[in-house]
């Protein structure tokens, strides 16, 4: 099953633009409050608001088997739209998901030329 997100279903400003911004507020706070009950770090947390604002399905990466550097990778590479499911890994590095998700973005030459440390990272990916 291949994931690509662009927009998140907990988008809450526009299901819902006749809400004050107070209102708006205490949803996304209610939002948070879900995923600080799950034991998530500072972090995380802060991975989690970011894909909050940025549009994308958090569900797809809030699971605490991920670091905040990893889920990073992952939300960067929901909003690129590639399929995240290639690198979704609690085994690889952040530096691992970055380069796969460098090669899915811009194909492996590019990917190189983008990031000199990519080639190092995919060698047992290929």
């Amino acid at each position: 099953m291949k994931i690509y997100v662009k927009a998140s279903y907990r988008n809450w400003n526009k299901p819902f633009p006749e809400l004050s911004s107070r209102e708006k507020s205490a949803g996304y706070k209610m939002i948070m409050s879900e995923y600080e009950e799950q034991g998530f770090t500072k972090d995380q947390l802060h991975q989690i608001k970011l894909g909050l604002s940025d549009n994308v399905d958090v569900d797809i990466y809030a699971d605490p088997r991920f670091d905040a550097k990893q889920m990073g990778q992952i939300r960067m590479g929901l909003i690129d739209g590639v399929d995240v499911e290639e690198y979704m890994n609690p085994k690889y590095t952040w530096r691992k998901m970055k380069a796969i998700r460098y090669w899915l973005l811009y194909g492996y030459d590019k990917a190189i030329r983008k990031w000199d440390e990519a080639k190092y990272y995919l060698k047992d990916y290929a």
